[in-house]
């Protein structure tokens, strides 16, 4: 008998209600620097200095750092899905070995692996 007690309905909710909040947290971000840098413009009466610097750096931020976060949370769930369909299909190694896995997302950029 598995020690394992999982709801494959209860995980599909899960994964739903996660990647819409993914989904959310994408949108608010994608915008952000057209929200922040007008004002900043705006207020520095037309010189387009500090505007430009800050531009430069929440474009950065969006490529390097929100980049990185959103694939290590796509590997996340991933993992998590592969273990859920192994664990459905009476694979219990191949389960726990998505669930190692999952622990490994936030080092592994080759998404193949999960």
């Amino acid at each position: 008998m598995t020690s394992w007690s999982i709801s494959p309905e209860g995980i599909n909710a899960t994964i739903e209600k996660t990647q819409t909040s993914l989904s959310g947290i994408s949108t608010a971000l994608a915008g952000i620097a057209e929200g922040v840098v007008q004002p900043v413009l705006d207020g520095a009466g037309g010189d387009g200095t500090v505007a430009m610097a800050l531009d430069a750096f929440l474009q950065d931020q969006d490529q390097g750092r929100a980049t990185q976060i959103g694939q290590q949370f796509t590997n996340t769930v991933n993992c998590t899905i592969n273990a859920a369909n192994a664990y459905s299909a009476g694979d219990q190694l191949m389960a726990s070995a998505s669930v190692s896995a999952a622990g490994q997302a936030e080092t592994v950029h080759n998404t193949t692996k999960f």
